[in-house]
């Protein structure tokens, strides 16, 4: 779903403004947020007041939802440094190159 009627059109993204429906008609329960960090709490508000049980939430914000919504945070920079690391443990071991 997004807000940007522009990009809409060009690709199979959804207007904003029908979460509630589509998601109530197709039982979604999970949705995911990639969204700048000052937009994040409004999507997910959006989100659990269509049904959304679980957040897999990408931006780097804590998010306020109700007692029973699950939300998962992930930390893009902190998985870098995690892979980064891994890959120097490798090559120093000589598994790799």
């Amino acid at each position: 779903f997004d807000t940007d009627e522009s990009i809409i059109d060009s690709k199979r993204i959804l207007p904003a403004d029908k979460m509630a429906d589509i998601c109530s008609r197709l039982k979604v329960h999970i949705g995911i947020i990639c969204v700048p960090p000052e937009c994040a709490q409004s999507v997910c508000d959006k989100m659990v007041a269509s049904g959304i049980l679980a957040i897999w939430n990408f931006a780097p914000v804590h998010l306020s939802v109700p007692t029973g919504v699950i939300v998962q945070y992930e930390n893009l920079a902190a998985s870098l440094a995690v892979l980064s690391q891994n890959l120097e443990f490798e090559i120093r071991d000589g598994h790799i190159f």
